[in-house]
């Protein structure tokens, strides 16, 4: 395909009418489509019930009211942070739990990115 800066007027026109039509085409398949990206359903979740038998169907959500079947907090649920904090010595307050989700670890490339700078090969970091 043509870059868009080179096409004619006429081509232009032809792309976005092609395109409109292929757009009205799959919305009248009027499909109910979930594009979350990551966060599995309820029917997936509820495929993990048999496990959760072991300590009661009703007993999947945290303290606060988490369900543990799926994501937890930004800093992890307070449950496994009271957990980790007693095994290292520490406050609660003083741990984080970053699961290794993907939009999480993206979220926080950008930030770094963003309040720090990215680096090449010829420059690392802080130079």
């Amino acid at each position: 395909m043509s870059k868009f800066s080179q096409l004619s007027k006429e081509e232009l026109q032809s792309f976005l009418d092609q395109n409109r039509k292929r757009y009205h085409e799959y919305r009248a398949l009027n499909l109910d489509l979930n594009m979350t990206r990551g966060k599995p359903s309820p029917e997936q979740l509820d495929l993990c019930l048999d496990m959760l038998d072991k300590v009661g169907k009703d007993d999947f959500k945290s303290a606060d009211g988490v369900d543990g079947r799926n994501y937890g907090g930004l800093d992890g649920l307070a449950e496994s942070k009271k957990l980790f904090a007693a095994m290292m010595g520490v406050g609660q307050d003083e741990i984080i739990i970053g699961g290794n989700a993907s939009l999480t670890l993206m979220h926080d490339t950008m930030v770094n990115a963003y309040l720090h700078g990215v680096s090449d090969s010829k420059r690392p970091w802080g130079q």
